[in-house]
């Protein structure tokens, strides 16, 4: 295994001359002047450096243990204890050329034994995708197999929006709560990944991504009247609500889009027009598919007889996907990560909270859904007035020369001048938890669009979270971030490490170290290479 970066880029050891102490001590200065580098690569070489000063934090203070709290220095074990943050920075520590750490942390791994105490279990989502994508990630593939047979095999199948839980004795949904956040998310991700990490030989997975990506912004995406905001909710469907095969008569939504599911719970479903900071990663996911999945004819078959069989046992439509399609898609990438980055530049801290409510009165504030877009663009007032948008101001559709997210949000300050009405939100959670969500987007769309404004926000990004963050042991989450003075909590979740770092890394990297078409990244950030089917394969496998 070859290093992506030459020793030569490690961290220096300043030794006992002048020279080498006076290097030392500029190097030293330029964590704490992060402002000063004018480079893309001065501006990765202090993200590795702050890797560096994170993880030397949990090397002193918790080695061996999932986590260190940087502020005290205090230990915690968080995920099975089996030094969760080691193995989720492996990969990490490799793209960095920090290959002293990277043989630690290796040496680290493998003595453990991944047991867990009697009545005590592992979680199933975050031992897979921090643990075994850690693994995967490194190449360090001793272990995976054990790992790999003591988790239950989970699989689930819908159509379209997936109930965020499920009977797994039956396969029916549990609830009717439909999200791409919080307990969702990575459903809907795995669909477009799986086929991309198969060298894109599974056509099924493909199609119910195209199918689920359609469903979501047909009906959990919104648009804010004020500002232009794209944001993707969740809705739920209570008890109460009338039946859900109770016909839904609107001919003329339907019409408006194929995908709004008149017959299913989301159609009578309340959206709460909350937006989490989880939900950031969708505009990274819908570039990433917009760029990958290939034009598909609906009336054609899947690739495989066993996908026409799974198919029609759940009377699935055959998606299109068209260049209108798209561009929609694009379109709805940009302008989510256009609302991400919205919310940190409003707040004065330059951190994004964790949640926002993007509705706090439907009659104070009227959105607009996704697949209006068309209407949106044509001025068919006809359709924008259904769903209760009488009052929609129509100096607002003028305004819209362009669709939200083909054109740049201006921050809004998010001080008491600026109350929701002129933010079009509140702040729910006003936490940064190092989350790499919005990062994540923002890396995928420079690398889709090749526009250098992505790289310029993950840099005002980063120089936020060096000013705020920064603790003696590592990086700590802060609160109150809509002020002048966010507070740490004395925090420091192991994703900073495989995730945040990594793809601000990334993006501040002009060779590209792991092409998209030769790597995908699984939820946890870990890259997993793409098939390479060899002929005999195709031709046994019908590839």
């Amino acid at each position: 295994m070859r290093a992506l970066y030459s020793p030569d880029r490690l961290p220096v050891r300043i030794i006992a001359s002048g020279a080498a102490i006076m290097l030392g001590l500029w190097l030293l200065a330029s964590v704490f002047r992060p402002f000063e580098a004018k480079t893309w690569a001065d501006r990765a070489d202090l993200v590795r450096n702050a890797f560096v000063h994170a993880y030397n934090g949990y090397r002193r203070q918790a080695f061996g243990h999932d986590e260190v709290r940087p502020v005290s220095g205090k230990t915690a074990d968080t995920f099975n204890a089996w030094a969760v943050s080691a193995v989720d920075g492996l990969d990490t520590m490799w793209l960095m050329g920090l290959e002293d750490m990277f043989t630690e942390a290796v040496d680290l791994v493998s003595q453990q034994t991944w047991s867990m105490p009697d009545k005590k279990a592992a979680p199933f989502f975050e031992t897979t995708i921090r643990y075994l994508g850690g693994l995967l990630g490194a190449y360090a593939l001793s272990k995976v197999e054990h790992i790999n047979d003591v988790l239950l095999y989970n699989s689930s199948h819908a159509d379209g929006l997936y109930p965020s839980a499920f009977d797994l004795g039956s396969g029916v949904g549990r609830n009717f709560h439909f999200s791409a956040g919080a307990a969702a998310d990575s459903a809907y991700e795995y669909l477009l990944k799986q086929w991309l990490v198969s060298g894109r030989s599974e056509g099924r997975v493909r199609d119910h991504y195209v199918h689920s990506a359609n469903a979501i912004l047909a009906n959990l995406a919104y648009v804010s009247p004020s500002r232009g905001l794209l944001y993707v909710t969740d809705a739920i469907r209570k008890p109460s609500d009338p039946d859900v095969k109770s016909p839904n008569t609107d001919a003329d939504m339907q019409a408006a889009s194929p995908y709004y599911l008149r017959d299913t719970a989301i159609a009578r479903g309340r959206p709460s027009h909350n937006f989490e900071h989880l939900t950031c990663f969708l505009g990274g996911l819908l570039a990433l598919g917009a760029r990958a999945v290939p034009e598909v004819d609906g009336r054609a078959v899947t690739s495989t007889p066993a996908g026409n069989l799974t198919r029609s046992a759940l009377n699935l439509p055959h998606p299109t996907f068209t260049p209108h399609d798209r561009q929609l898609h694009m379109w709805a990438a940009e302008g989510l990560a256009e609302t991400c980055w919205a919310t940190y530049a409003d707040m004065p801290s330059g951190l994004g909270p964790d949640g926002v409510a993007m509705a706090l009165r439907m009659h104070d504030l009227k959105v607009l859904r996704m697949h209006e877009l068309k209407a949106l663009r044509t001025h068919d007032l006809k359709v924008l007035r259904m769903r209760g948008l009488k009052a929609l101001r129509m100096r607002d559709l003028k305004a819209w020369h362009k669709p939200p997210g083909a054109r740049r949000v201006e921050p809004i300050p998010a001080d008491a001048e600026n109350r929701a009405q002129a933010l079009d939100y509140r702040v729910r959670s006003n936490s940064w938890l190092l989350r790499p969500e919005t990062i994540e987007s923002i890396y995928l769309l420079w690398r889709t669009t090749g526009d250098p404004v992505w790289r310029e926000r993950g840099w005002r990004l980063f120089q936020s979270m060096e000013r705020w963050c920064r603790a003696e042991y590592g990086y700590s989450v802060v609160s109150q971030i809509n002020t002048d003075h966010p507070r740490m909590t004395d925090e420091q979740p192991s994703w900073l490490f495989a995730e945040t770092f990594k793809y601000l890394f990334l993006l501040f990297t002009d060779e590209d170290l792991l092409p998209l078409d030769q790597w995908v990244f699984n939820t946890e950030a870990h890259p997993l290479p793409v098939f390479e089917w060899r002929g005999w394969e195709r031709e046994a496998y019908g590839i």
